[in-house]
């Protein structure tokens, strides 16, 4: 909503209403912070590194 006092009107007005066989139970949000995750650095390869030799897979039967 644009402001907290429209919010307030809406909420009151379609709290405990009927929608088809249900009761409406309105009313707001609850606020949650947000989950700070580390953040993952890859392995930055020099220019004289080799890059790595992979092996050949085993078939599976």
């Amino acid at each position: 909503m644009v402001n907290e006092v429209g919010a307030a009107a809406v909420i009151e007005a379609l709290n405990q209403t009927g929608l088809g066989e249900k009761v409406l139970d309105v009313r707001p949000a609850d606020m949650k912070q947000a989950v700070v995750r580390p953040v993952k650095y890859e392995r930055v390869k020099s220019a004289d590194e080799a890059p790595k030799k992979l092996r050949p897979r085993r078939p599976r039967f």
